[in-house]
């Protein structure tokens, strides 16, 4: 729906669900992962993404660049498909 309006590219941040949501679907290409110098931890701490995850590692997506930047003391994951 979006393509057919000219929309080539949307931008999702979110939390777990919503960006599991849009992994399970397989419209992601590009990632920006921002990493703080923390453990947050226990068993019902929320993570990155949720969602049903994979079954094996070898079905897990996978990005063909990445790159990474440091911004203060924050690590910043710039991770995409080929283009």
């Amino acid at each position: 729906m979006l393509a057919s309006r000219g929309i080539m590219s949307v931008m999702v941040e979110g939390g777990g669900n919503t960006i599991a949501s849009f992994m399970e679907a397989n419209a992601v290409d590009e990632v920006f992962a921002v990493i703080a110098p923390m453990v947050i931890g226990g068993k019902d701490a929320p993570g990155p993404c949720t969602g049903r995850g994979v079954a094996r590692v070898d079905d897990a997506m996978r990005f063909a660049h990445t790159e990474i930047e440091r911004i203060g003391t924050d690590i910043i994951l710039h991770a995409w498909k080929e283009r």
